[in-house]
């Protein structure tokens, strides 16, 4: 599966695009991910992409501009799934250690 991100650092939206893009490197590693930079490389650009960013997966236009975090991880979810893809950890990023309780218990 191959997830392609076409942004520029001028957009509002760059920072939330870069936190997105680590996400799936870090939860979905075996996820082809592809990251353009349109102001460094204006070639990278293709016929679908009109705006930053644009979210291309296996092709096809994902979102243009920043999907929903769960929706984001749902298409690789089952993208992941139909290819036989370990699902990824739950557990990444979670203490493993018992949150008290509010009042202190």
């Amino acid at each position: 599966m191959r997830l392609e991100v076409f942004l520029a650092p001028h957009c509002i939206t760059f920072d939330e695009a870069l936190r997105l893009v680590e996400r799936v490197r870090r939860d979905f590693p075996a996820v082809d991910m592809w990251v353009h930079d349109l102001e460094v490389d204006p070639a990278a650009r293709r016929p679908e992409v009109f705006a930053v960013p644009t979210y291309l997966l296996d092709g096809r236009v994902l979102s243009v501009g920043n999907p929903d975090e769960r929706t984001l991880v749902a298409a690789l979810s089952a993208g992941a799934r139909a290819r036989g893809d370990p699902p990824p950890s739950r557990a990444r990023g979670r203490s493993r250690v018992p949150r008290q309780s509010w009042d202190g218990r």
